[in-house]
Formats: structure tokens, C-alpha cells, sequence
């Protein structure tokens, strides 16, 4: 049943990528803000923190973090190591973001067919293919590498594959903060598990273990096990938790056209509302995983990014795939619809803000 997933993502993938060769020309023609040089379709899908990771990937860590590179090193580091076979860093790294979207969305629905049933799992793998930011998994993001991975992991785990869990669950510990989270499904699956109870928690602890593995050397080269956290503050102005962040986000609400037409605020009470609504039907390890994947981000006192932060949270896309089952005409709208929106995010809103 795999094979519907696999065609709504080759054609939304066709969409997207023609939406950003119309983007770059965009750019080019001066019809849209020039926040970076563009001229062809993967341009646009290198843009942003795409070129951030490149330059990463360049310099590497220096002994003071500049603002601009608090990233992990999952993804500049394979970018440094395609560049060491000599191979281009930025049209292999796009080669490979594409497959491991692929890979991810592949991971998501052996996730929910083992949770759910081949059904369900086809519906939200097309839910996820045609999500309006599913677009960033064909970008030189690390979202599509945090999902092939950290699903990767917890199917590999679901199906008594222990030990081959175990390095996909370091590599998402790896990619980016909240990979960390990836802990609660995996301790989830290794709690229900048979088998050796040290390779059960080897799986559990594999994404801590990354994190804290990119920790230690930042304290050797730094000398703060947090200096990406520093830089990301000031790079984005982003708060620590507390009533200061809450403020910035009540405030934050306007009627600015930036505001309106990000579409952030806008899925962030529908990330909560979907995980709320299936909280009863699913583990209440992934419950909390979704919660924590949109809460942690705002609790920074930022909308920006949640939007794409959220194709992790798979019982949102849970709910699409049993909403869709319920009322069919709407799924069908959904696949028609949504693709769109994400093809005219890349045309219209991604040439002057962040995806």
C-alpha cells in the first residue's frame, strides 16, 4: 500500500520543485525581496539555514560560536564529508535531503502500520506528502534526516531490530535539539520489547546519547556544553522560557501581513488540537513527543519555524489520516489543496521569510 504514499510524494515533489524554479526566477528578476542570490530551483531549496549549514560545514566550529552556526552537526558534517570524496556539498546534500524525505516518510508509515493497521499508515503517509511544509523535506534542512532517522529508529526498534535502531537514534540525538525527544517513543517500544534489557536501553538512550556526544565536544572546544543554545539566542533572538517568552508570543499577535500570512501561527493551535484529539487513541509516549516537538520551540517566545518543527509530531498527521477515513471528500480536497499551499508558500513567502 506503500505505493499511493510513494506517488503523492513524486508529485508533490514535481509541484515543489517547479514552484521553486519559479521562486529563483522571482528572485532574479527582482520581483521578490533578494534576501539571497537565486537563479535556478536549487538555489531556493539551499536557501535560508541551507547556506548556514554549508558555511558550517566550511569552518566548522571555532572556539567562539558565531550567532549564525548554533546548529548540530549532523547535517554540516555530511556536507564536510561529501566535500572530502569530491563531491559538490550543496547538489549531493539536495540529492540526499530528497531521499532521506522519502526514507522518512517510508519510516512514518512502518511506524503507524505496526501501530494501526497498512491503512492508516497509507493515509497519513500521503497526509505527510502532501502537508504544505513537506516542502522543507527536498530543502538542505535537517528536518528530512531528523525523520529518516528518528523513525527510522523507532521502526527498526518496533520490529525487534535492536541493534540497527541504535545508531539511527545517535545520528537524530545528532541533527538538531529536539531530537532529544525521540527518547520517549524509542523507551516506549524498548519497555514493550523482549530481548536483552541493555540493548532495550541502548535504543531508549540513543538520541540522549548523540546530544550529549555533540555537548562534550562543545565543551572541549568551547568551553560551554551549551554554546549552540547561546548563539541561537542571539542569532534569533530567541528568549528562555518562562513569563518573558509567554509575553513575547501574546505580543507577537498582530495584524501585520508578515503575522497573517506566516502560516506558524496559524498551525500551532492545529498541531495542539490535533494531538489533543487523538491523545486517547495513541501511546501516551508519542502524546508527549508531539506536545514537547511544538511546545519546546515556543517556549522561546517564537512562532517561526514551528511550522515545519511540526511534520515530527506524527499524531497531528494521525488525526489527518483518521479524519480523512471519516470523511473522504475532505481527504480528497486535502490532497488537492494543500500541495498547493505549499507551492505558493515557496513562490510568495519563502524568497523573504524562513520556512
Amino acid at each position: 500500500m506503500f505505493r499511493a504514499v510513494l506517488i503523492a510524494w513524486a508529485a508533490t515533489r514535481l509541484l515543489y520543485l517547479g514552484a521553486a524554479e519559479w521562486s529563483a526566477r522571482r528572485v532574479a528578476a527582482g520581483d521578490a525581496p533578494e534576501r539571497y542570490q537565486a537563479a535556478h530551483f536549487w538555489d531556493t531549496l539551499a536557501a535560508w539555514d541551507g547556506a548556514r549549514y554549508l558555511d558550517v560545514a566550511t569552518v566548522g566550529y571555532p572556539a567562539e560560536l558565531a550567532p549564525q552556526h548554533g546548529f548540530f552537526p549532523f547535517l554540516p558534517g555530511l556536507l564536510a564529508a561529501l566535500d572530502r570524496l569530491g563531491l559538490p556539498p550543496e547538489a549531493a546534500g539536495l540529492v540526499l535531503a530528497n531521499g532521506a524525505g522519502l526514507v522518512g516518510i517510508w519510516a512514518a508509515y512502518l511506524v503507524t502500520s505496526h501501530l494501526f493497521g497498512p491503512v492508516v499508515a497509507t493515509r497519513t503517509g500521503i497526509a505527510l506528502a502532501c502537508f504544505p511544509l513537506s516542502y522543507v523535506l527536498s530543502m538542505l534542512y535537517t528536518e528530512p534526516f531528523a525523520i529518516a532517522a528518528g523513525f527510522g529508529a523507532v521502526a527498526l526498534a518496533q520490529r525487534g531490530r535492536l541493534r540497527l535502531a541504535v545508531p539511527l537514534g545517535i545520528a537524530v540525538g545528532l541533527s538538531r535539539s529536539t531530537g532529544l525527544l525521540f527518547c520517549l517513543p524509542l523507551a516506549g517500544v524498548a519497555l514493550r520489547a523482549g530481548g536483552p534489557r541493555l540493548a532495550r536501553a541502548a535504543v531508549a538512550l540513543g538520541p540522549l546519547v548523540g546530544f550529549a556526544l555533540f555537548a562534550a565536544y562543545l565543551q572541549l572546544r568551547t568551553q560551554s556544553a551549551f554554546a549552540f543554545q547561546e548563539a541561537q539566542r542571539r542569532f534569533w533572538f530567541r528568549r528562555s522560557p518562562g513569563t518573558g517568552a509567554v509575553r513575547a508570543l501574546v505580543d507577537g499577535i498582530s495584524l501585520d501581513r508578515d503575522f497573517i500570512a506566516s502560516p506558524s501561527p496559524w498551525l500551532v493551535p492545529a498541531y495542539l488540537g490535533a494531538i489533543a484529539g487523538v491523545a486517547r487513541r495513541v501511546p501516551i509516549e508519542w502524546t508527549l513527543f508531539a506536545l514537547l516537538t511544538i511546545a519546546l520551540p515556543l517556549a522561546t517566545g517564537r512562532y517561526a519555524g514551528v511550522a515545519r518543527y511540526g511534520l515530527l509530531a506524527l499524531p497531528a498527521f494521525w488525526a489527518l489520516a483518521w479524519l480523512g477515513g471519516r470523511y473522504p471528500r475532505l481527504a480528497i480536497a486535502y490532497v488537492v489543496a494543500a500541495p498547493l499551499v505549499g507551492a505558493f508558500e515557496i513562490v510568495w513567502w519563502l524568497p523573504g521569510h524562513t520556512p
